[in-house]
């Protein structure tokens, strides 16, 4: 079912961010033919390609901000609203609901990444041998550096990986909850939402910027940078776990479908 369920979310999702991603790229390659022979361009064409290149650089803002809203609005309007009666009618759990919503705005929304991505390679290929070379000189000087760090402790690799995948679900079931608690409200239900999330998002940055983050450094210079990091993983899971049950809580029993 959430099989169903991702390949149902992914074409709504995709009938809109396709045009998107087809602009992304259609102006990399406006820019890159733009710019080809740029040594010696007229004062005409480099405007232009000033003028593509800032295009261009919002596009690839507004293709991954877009993907990231779809995902959040198209959870809520499928349960919140009008839709949520069919919705709530399949032979799904309200787990399975969420696990087929969560993992179709991740894939929209990495994959919006992956386009940007493309795009500049796009953008960057024809370019001279020169760039190529200075580029992969910096390149290689970083990852020198941080393999030097690494390789005096190798488990910090595997810390920052596991922080990297929890904390990809994060932020778009954090979203998903403050939909499902904004449903709640019988009127003005779209004006509470947005109030809660701001109030949710100025608490939690006020915490994480006068509480966490002081802990976790203090530990890391105190005590130990794995024990930073383990906390760091671990608040992280129960930030997860506990939106992901507060939401399967409000589908099983506090869904408000008054429109």
């Amino acid at each position: 079912m959430v099989g169903k369920i991702i390949k149902h979310e992914l074409y709504a999702l995709f009938r809109i961010l396709v045009f998107l991603f087809a602009a992304v790229l259609l102006l990399a390659v406006l820019l890159r033919l733009t710019l080809l022979g740029g040594n010696g361009a007229s004062a005409e064409r480099a405007g232009f390609a000033a003028f593509l290149a800032v295009f261009y650089i919002y596009a690839m803002f507004v293709a991954i901000l877009v993907a990231l809203i779809l995902g959040i609005s198209r959870f809520y309007k499928t349960i919140f609203t009008g839709e949520g009666y069919l919705t709530l009618s399949f032979p799904a759990t309200p787990a399975q609901l969420i696990w087929g919503k969560l993992l179709s705005a991740l894939i929209a929304a990495y994959s919006a990444v992956a386009v940007c991505i493309l795009s500049a390679l796009i953008f960057f290929a024809g370019l001279d041998a020169e760039f190529y070379v200075q580029l992969g000189d910096l390149l290689a000087d970083l990852f020198s550096s941080f393999g030097a760090y690494y390789a005096s402790d190798p488990l910090l690799i595997v810390e920052q990986v596991i922080v990297t995948i929890v904390v990809i679900p994060t932020g778009t079931l954090f979203f998903c909850l403050i939909a499902s608690v904004g449903q709640l409200f019988t009127s003005h239900r779209k004006g509470m939402t947005a109030l809660i999330a701001i109030a949710a998002i100025f608490v939690i940055s006020l915490l994480n910027v006068l509480v966490y983050e002081p802990i976790l450094f203090a530990c890391a210079q105190n005590i130990s940078i794995h024990l930073a990091n383990w906390i760091d993983i671990l608040v992280t899971v129960a930030i997860d776990v506990g939106c992901f049950l507060l939401v399967r809580y409000i589908l099983s029993h506090k869904v408000n479908l008054i429109v």
